[in-house]
């Protein structure tokens, strides 16, 4: 490519128009809405159900809220169930169509349920995925009644249920729970021949399943533990260490402040651990109040994986407000790990939500290696509406490798836009004759 044939700033007057006029003539999208997942049976709290939800998958029943609150009233007057009771309200939820009718079916099951019939409740929704909310929430309730009896029962059995119940156990008897899993030696044990051997289960995935369902449970029942459960890993299994606290993490922000979440991670010793509880608390923080979470971020982002605070951050706070973001990134010293990541994520959705000051602002960008992230993340969102301008855009980039693997992505949008006029572009482009051969015959894949 020739690059001197037109001045670099009247192309990036002229990107920037186009990218104005794209703007305003997009089709209007959808807005982001918030999960809402389905509500677990009254007498469990808000807590257990997003905990729930999150691990083990959510309803998409739109009635949830409506079905719980009809609950009330059934769970309130329910004793216990005799088999007649079970096999009919059983029946009810197997059949019905009605969403709130079938929520209050289980929850009914739910309510009745002891030691005493358990599994005969159980045989009322073996039916369902074990993967379904209703699946995870009936062993979760076994799991508090019925303790290490109901968990190894579901060693004998082919759905993938034992996490749940641990979970339901550990929330309800934290201390009796760890324990069970500490001293836990499935190896020659009878209770786990099925899954050893008719299955070839491998015994250390096994214990890290139980573990994640420790996690869940001992989260709701007492966050101090579930800490120091999950630290308890770090020297054996730091990167299982690492995605558990996320779990805690989560439990935490769903319970209390950002900033109270923010005094607890910041208890956490100094590690990968630490980084990962903050980078979420930092997610959220921001979607508060950005400014403050960029303020208590500032003293931690350089430490060992800072990168998932500033990354969490910048996420956020670009939905917002892309050039606040994007100062608050250059205040950043250039040793901040991640600040590049977040740049390219940064005017990815800054240049979709305002390509004209999006554009001005990398305009007056000097050189630099968070400049060169900036433009990919731009070139990214806009290689689609205008690959010419795109390409502009890419050729501004100071290192060479990154300029033309931009400018490689970007040409072979144009191809699948345009085919022919991308071709006699890359032919005429100067370009290496390997990428001349990448944008013309572009990898075959699903969507863009």
């Amino acid at each position: 490519m020739n690059r001197k044939i037109i001045a670099i700033t009247l192309w990036i007057t002229l990107a920037a128009l186009s990218f104005a006029l794209g703007w305003f003539l997009r089709p209007a999208t959808a807005p982001e809405t918030a999960a809402n997942p389905d509500g677990l049976p009254v007498g469990k709290s808000t807590t257990t159900a997003s905990i729930l939800d999150t691990e083990y998958g959510s309803s998409q029943n739109p009635n949830a809220t409506d079905s719980a609150s009809l609950a009330a009233g059934a769970l309130a007057s329910s004793g216990a169930l005799s088999d007649a009771d079970i096999n009919e309200i059983g029946q009810l939820f197997k059949s019905s169509l009605d969403p709130i009718e079938r929520r209050l079916a289980f929850s009914k099951l739910l309510a009745g349920l002891t030691d005493e019939n358990a599994l005969d409740i159980r045989a009322q929704i073996e039916h369902l995925h074990d993967e379904s909310p209703e699946f995870r929430e009936f062993h979760f309730a076994w799991g508090k009644i019925g303790g290490e009896d109901a968990v190894v029962h579901g060693a004998d059995t082919p759905e993938t249920d034992m996490a749940a119940t641990i979970a339901g156990w550990a929330s309800a008897s934290p201390d009796a729970a760890v324990q069970w899993l500490e001293n836990l030696e499935m190896v020659d044990n009878p209770d786990f021949d099925y899954l050893l051997k008719d299955r070839g289960s491998d015994p250390e995935r096994l214990k890290n399943l139980f573990a994640s369902g420790m996690v869940q449970g001992l989260s709701i029942s007492d966050t101090q533990k579930a800490t120091d459960f999950v630290l308890g890993m770090i020297d054996d299994k730091p990167g299982r260490a690492e995605d558990l606290i996320g779990v805690v993490t989560n439990n935490i922000l769903r319970s209390q402040s950002p900033t109270d979440a923010a005094t607890w991670a910041e208890s956490l010793p100094e590690g990968p651990v630490r980084s990962e509880a903050m980078g979420r608390v930092a997610s959220t923080f921001a979607r508060e109040n950005p400014e403050a979470a960029a303020e208590w971020a500032s003293e931690f982002v350089y430490q060992e994986k800072g990168g998932r605070i500033v990354y969490g951050i910048a996420n956020r706070w670009a939905r917002e407000d892309g050039q606040a973001t994007a100062n608050w990134l250059q205040s950043l010293g250039s040793e901040a790990p991640g600040r590049n990541g977040a740049f390219y994520n940064t005017f990815e959705r800054w240049a979709g939500d305002d390509p004209v000051a999006a554009s001005q602002y990398l305009s007056d960008m000097p050189a630099s290696e968070h400049r060169d992230a900036a433009v990919s993340g731009l070139v990214s969102r806009h290689r689609w509406e205008d690959p010419v301008a795109a390409i502009v855009w890419a050729d501004s980039i100071s290192s060479e490798k990154q300029r033309l693997e931009t400018i490689t992505r970007a040409g072979q949008a144009w191809t699948r836009l345009d085919p022919t006029a991308a071709a006699e572009w890359a032919v005429a482009s100067g370009l290496p004759e390997n990428l001349q051969r990448a944008i013309i015959n572009p990898p075959k894949k699903k969507g863009r």
